[in-house]
Parts: structure tokens; sequence; C-alpha cells
């Protein structure tokens, strides 16, 4: 008999899983944030890692990595961590000073549902560089604010 772990780990594995998709207000709202963060600038994909697990069991402690890829130019200043399916998408924000070189960031955080989260790395001249990456959570944290 396959249990519900087995399941979610076969569908996963198999492209199945569905992630749950924002509602044309959500998506709104997302926009209203990065832009009041970020101003029109658009990120691009590239010199940032996030790593989160494909399955999250527990919604409540999920473990999460960033890494920002070191360049001669420019350092990073902030780091903006996204997560548009909670009810505050804003997780974290990093700032690192004019001596930090911050390149990792490994945390916990809790996850109302599965969805995809982002990275924004600003750096010092200007550049918004991000990543995204998927996670099916099969119990639910932070769902006060969804009900």
């Amino acid at each position: 008999m396959i249990n519900r772990r087995q399941t979610l780990q076969l569908t996963t594995g198999l492209g199945l899983t569905m992630l749950p998709t924002l509602s044309q207000a959500d998506e709104l709202e997302l926009r209203a944030l990065k832009q009041s963060l970020f101003g029109k600038r658009t990120p691009q994909a590239g010199r940032v890692e996030l790593k989160v697990p494909a399955l999250a069991e527990n919604g409540n402690s999920v473990g999460l990595s960033v890494s920002i890829a070191p360049q001669r130019t420019s350092r990073p200043v902030q780091l903006v961590i996204l997560s548009p399916g909670n009810p505050e998408p804003l997780i974290a924000r990093f700032s690192f000073g004019p001596r930090g070189n911050a390149q990792q960031i490994d945390t916990r955080i809790r996850l109302a549902t599965s969805q995809t989260l982002e990275a924004i790395a600003e750096f010092d001249d200007g550049s918004l560089w991000f990543a995204a990456a998927e996670t099916v959570v099969t119990q639910a944290a932070c769902v006060e604010g969804l009900i």
C-alpha cells in the first residue's frame, strides 16, 4: 500500500503535482510589492541560487538556502525573499553594509501552501537578479490569515 508521502513523491517526480496559481488580486498585490521595493526595474535570472526542498512535510519549518554569486565589480546590498502563497508575501529582507559581502543565507521559513518562492538580490550597481524554486507543502502553516 502506498502512503501519502510516497504518493506525493511519485507525483512530484512525474511532474503531475499542480501548484496553486495566484488569483488576479494576489498577482496585483505581488506586483505592487515588487514595485514598492524595486521601482520599475525588472530582475534578471541568474547570480542567485535558491534552494528549498521539493517536498516539505510541514509548512511550519521549511529550510531555505540562498546563495549569491560573488562579483568583482558589484556587491549585493539587499536580498528579498517572497512567498506569494503566504498571507504576507514578503518573508524576509536582508540588507548588507559596505563591508559585508554576504554570499549565503540559510534559514527556516513558514509556508501556508505549496508555491513558487522567489529570491531577488539587488546589487550596488542597481542591477536586480533573481531565482525561483517550487515546493510542495503537505501540512500548511500560516493558515489563520487564509481562513
